[in-house]
């Protein structure tokens, strides 16, 4: 069976387990919101590391834009993104007027426009999709330079360097600093996609995720949870070495048949993956049930975040098949 698996390549096996993957991520980004705080020191680091479930998504997406440019073209590209997107942020924003917020002239437009984030704006919701609509934006552009090996060298190094004036501010690092592994993503479906695994391969990747593990543990050691995700930004470089091997090994794993029983819930999860974020995120910072010093069940959070995640994923998705087909004719 193994030999089987490393003759795939890593784009193709990313891709056969894509839906999966990013349910991995989003359940392991529930357990970041959770607020939990164990005692044991594994679980309160694989807590604190769930922030690399979100450069997962950023890696797999780069992955899929990247193939998405391959077949369409940039109006059509922006077209499609958006309209999966659009119904779904439109609806939390009507969701935060129900509750009350109240927002300027300014605040409504930035939320609209996806700029007010980076405006710091109130009440605009999840940074994450600011941060996705950003790179799709930029997407186009990078994906002209990965024409060869030397255009593809040339795209990470300036994203890297486009990330470093962001350190030390945790607000808009978040986003920035997420951009070489999204880049990564994009080289990974350039270059990956018809050479094999092979064993060579699959070592290497052990050997960049453990590398990538050991740098990041030593930042704990070193500074501390918070001065490592805060001020510091140390934490998002190792991430960018460890994201592409462990998503790797993650569809690897998801690819033996001991694991086929969690295929369909977790391709489930990841479907909705954007919706059931979405949920979370307006039930954590919209609702503020965080706040007063209450600890959030995580078992509560995945219930309700999935519940709703689903339904509006799947009423989002029949709406939207139900109007590219157009109503049949009595």
């Amino acid at each position: 069976m193994m030999t089987e698996i490393i003759k795939s390549t890593p784009y193709g096996l990313i891709s056969k387990h894509r839906a999966e993957l990013m349910g991995v991520a989003i359940i392991w980004v529930l357990y970041g919101h959770s607020f939990l705080f164990p005692s044991s020191y594994l679980l309160r680091s694989l807590r604190v590391v769930a922030y690399t479930a979100v450069d997962m998504f950023f890696f797999i997406s780069g992955m899929s834009i990247y193939r998405s440019l391959t077949q369409n073209t940039t109006l059509d590209f922006l077209r499609h993104r958006f309209r999966r997107l659009l119904p779904v942020w439109w609806f939390f924003l009507v969701l935060n007027l129900c509750i009350g917020t109240r927002y300027s002239i300014q605040e409504l437009a930035g939320y609209l426009t996806f700029t007010g984030y980076w405006m710091a704006y109130k009440g605009q919701g999840n940074w994450f999709v600011y941060a996705i609509v950003l790179f799709y934006i930029l997407s186009p552009v990078m994906f002209g330079t990965l024409k060869d090996a030397k255009g593809s060298v040339l795209l990470l190094v300036l994203t890297f360097l486009l990330s470093i004036p962001f350190l030390g501010n945790e607000y808009l690092m978040r986003a920035f600093c997420r951009l070489p592994v999204y880049t990564l993503g994009m080289i990974c479906a350039a270059v990956f996609d018809r050479e094999p695994i092979g064993r060579q391969g699959l070592i290497f990747a052990v050997i960049a995720f453990l590398s990538g593990a050991l740098l990041i543990f030593s930042i704990f050691r070193c500074f501390g949870d918070s001065d490592a995700l805060g001020s510091s930004g140390l934490f998002w470089y190792p991430c960018s070495l460890v994201v592409p091997p462990m998503t790797l090994l993650f569809a690897l794993l998801l690819d033996l048949k001991i694991a086929q029983p969690l295929i369909k819930p977790l391709r489930f999860l990841g479907n909705a993956s954007l919706e059931i974020l979405l949920t979370s995120d307006f039930l954590l910072f919209s609702l503020g049930i965080w706040r007063d010093g209450r600890t959030v069940s995580f078992l509560f959070l995945v219930l309700v975040s999935v519940t709703i995640g689903e339904f509006l994923h799947w009423a989002v998705s029949s709406v939207l098949r139900y109007t590219a087909k157009g109503p049949r004719s009595s």
